[in-house]
């Protein structure tokens, strides 16, 4: 039955889409869990101030916005059957289909690792997200990086100056990932990049080493540095630079090559 609500809604979607060809425009949709065979409101409201208030019949709702700007929050929120006002907020980009599900009664569905075992088990969780990172043999500093990630999470990837050289990328979108390295004491540099060259965009890595824990994200632009020590001090950031020095603008104090370099081309200018 819900698939055939479902995909009744997105054929409706899709006959309203042909005759807007000419707008932009986003649509909301979700699940309201446990409804039964009643109904409620679900006001829909987006970050750039527009609003909406549609009825959920059978469990489903949606509502569509017309130019909504490139991207923002969508917040869907109900009066529950307690009393009490439910809401969830979910990231948008123009011309996406995006999903709020909320819990009209009954106990809320936490996502999170269910596995006592594993480092990062959540004992308030009630549906495994696969999440799950487990011990790995270590004589020296267990590390553990965590990436939370908002929109255009595709253009994330980062590496650390580990003997590896380990990178790390391939995130979705509204998504948590952890991974675990086992690093000796020492400095190392953190270099993030973003394949369309505007930042993050809200995306955040938080770095746990020994029980302290930083967190870093790019801001703007293709590449940035954060540098952090274990159990070691005086780390510091890393200088981008031209490193050879045979070349023009060489800088003697940069430590990471940006290809800058600029080299003579044999003629002698006066």
């Amino acid at each position: 039955m819900r698939k055939l609500i479902f995909l009744t809604n997105l054929l409706l979607l899709s006959v309203f889409a042909s005759a807007q060809v000419d707008s932009a425009s986003v649509f909301i949709y979700g699940w309201i869990e446990n409804l039964g065979g009643a109904s409620v409101d679900v006001n829909v409201t987006l970050s750039d101030g527009q609003s909406t208030t549609v009825l959920a019949q059978n469990g489903f709702y949606s509502a569509v916005f017309l130019s909504p700007g490139d991207f923002g929050t969508a917040t869907s929120s109900i009066v529950d059957c307690n009393g009490n006002e439910v809401s969830g907020s979910a990231e948008y980009q123009l011309f996406d289909a995006v999903q709020i599900n909320l819990l009209y009664c009954g106990n809320a569905i936490v996502f999170g690792c269910t596995d006592p075992e594993a480092l990062n088990y959540n004992a308030d969780a009630t549906d495994d997200d696969g999440s799950c990172v487990y011990p790995v043999e270590c004589n020296d500093n267990l590390v553990t990086f965590t990436m939370t990630t908002a929109i255009w999470a595709e253009e994330i990837y980062w590496s650390i100056s580990d003997p590896d050289s380990s990178w790390f990328g391939g995130y979705s979108d509204n998504s948590v990932s952890t991974d675990v390295l086992c690093l000796e004491n020492g400095c190392y540099t953190i270099t993030m990049y973003d394949s369309f060259g505007d930042g993050w965009n809200g995306g955040v890595l938080t770095v746990d080493v020994n029980g302290t824990t930083y967190t870093t994200t790019l801001n703007t632009g293709s590449v940035g540095t954060f540098t952090f020590g274990i159990n070691t001090e005086g780390c510091v950031e890393p200088l981008f630079g031209c490193t050879d020095p045979t070349a023009l603008n060489y800088n003697p104090e940069a430590t990471i090559d940006d290809g800058s370099c600029q080299y003579s081309n044999g003629c002698e200018c006066t």
